[in-house]
């Protein structure tokens, strides 16, 4: 398996990539992503998996917050754009969600402690 640099790029099928919505965040924030300074690296064998994952967080429904992805929301996103992952693909997806809200919790911890000094 070779090691691949990440491409942020590559658009999604809206035409958008990750390297957009990374620049838009900073542009709203005034902080620029650490992915823009230092891009990780990605087996190009799972690389497919983060465009998955970035095409379904962009969705994200909520009321008071961002609400996490489901499996329905996955099955509709897979019925629509006619792709079949995995059990193991759905895994990983799940997993970068949990970590992407561990990262929103940390940034809003840091922002609350911010806010208050």
């Amino acid at each position: 398996m070779a090691e691949w640099r990440f491409r942020y790029d590559t658009p999604d099928d809206q035409g958008v990539s990750p390297r957009q919505h990374l620049e838009k965040a900073w542009e709203q924030t005034g902080r620029k992503p650490a992915l823009l300074e230092d891009e990780p690296e990605l087996y190009e064998t799972v690389t497919h998996i983060w465009l998955w994952f970035m095409q379904l967080s962009n969705t994200r429904g909520g009321g008071f917050g961002p609400a996490p992805i489901t499996f329905q929301e996955i099955a509709a996103w897979a019925g629509l754009l006619q792709t079949e992952p995995t059990p193991w693909e759905i895994e990983q997806i799940l997993m970068l969600d949990g970590v992407w809200f561990k990262i929103q919790a940390e940034r809003d911890k840091t922002r609350n402690k911010k806010k208050k000094t």
